[in-house]
């Protein structure tokens, strides 16, 4: 692996950027191997999507047995068990109210159908965000995205009718007393009744999108 990188260079498009170049050949559950032998602790779960960590033994079987009997599927062709099975499991551990499920690529899918769905049932256009937030790269969850500006730089205009109200974080908060919890919870709904008074009515408002902790 030793020119991986600039092969990547070479063919890969720059649109990503790279935190790191790490050639990484396998990965032992929370440890990352390079093809000499180098172990590094990840610490970013794949992005959070390997909580349970790389090659699970569990989580190899189920692949290996579902690769066995279909390597793809159509939902919106055909059913299939493990599909429905998945969203039963899902439902019972959901909050109530949350009794159907729909089942996205990505954070960025699943941030453009939730748009999508608020504005198709409130029949509501506006969407507030909070300043800070990561909610993916593309056009829509790009909109609501406002961790860096960087994100945004030469797309030109986004998904409209969106509006950003300041975070209520403690840590970074402009008020005093200095990381007053409540007193920041406080500032921040006064900010989000500002918002509503003098940008837009809460009337037209279809969704709020929270990020519990900040992207």
């Amino acid at each position: 692996m030793a020119d991986l990188e600039a092969r990547a260079k070479r063919v890969l498009s720059p649109v990503l950027g790279h935190y790191t170049w790490l050639p990484v050949a396998r990965g032992e559950g929370s440890w990352l191997v390079t093809d000499t032998g180098r172990r590094v602790l990840d610490l970013t779960s794949g992005i959070a999507v390997t909580p349970i960590g790389h090659a699970h033994p569990k989580v190899v079987a189920a692949i290996r047995e579902q690769a066995e009997k279909l390597s793809h599927i159509c939902a919106g062709v055909a059913l299939y068990e493990p599909n429905v099975a998945l969203a039963e499991a899902l439902v019972k551990v959901a909050p109530s109210g949350l009794d159907t499920v729909f089942f996205g690529n990505s954070g960025a899918e699943a941030i453009e159908g939730s748009i999508k769905l608020a504005r198709q049932v409130t029949r509501r256009s506006a969407v507030i965000v909070f300043r800070g937030g990561f909610h993916g790269r593309s056009t829509g969850a790009m909109a609501v995205t406002t961790s860096k500006a960087g994100y945004r730089r030469g797309y030109g205009s986004l998904l409209p009718d969106v509006y950003m109200a300041p975070f209520p974080y403690p840590l970074a908060c402009p008020i005093q007393p200095e990381h007053d919890a409540e007193a920041c919870a406080q500032h921040g709904l006064a900010e989000l009744d500002v918002l509503l008074e003098h940008q837009v009515p809460a009337e037209h408002v279809a969704a709020i999108l929270i990020e519990p902790v900040l992207g």
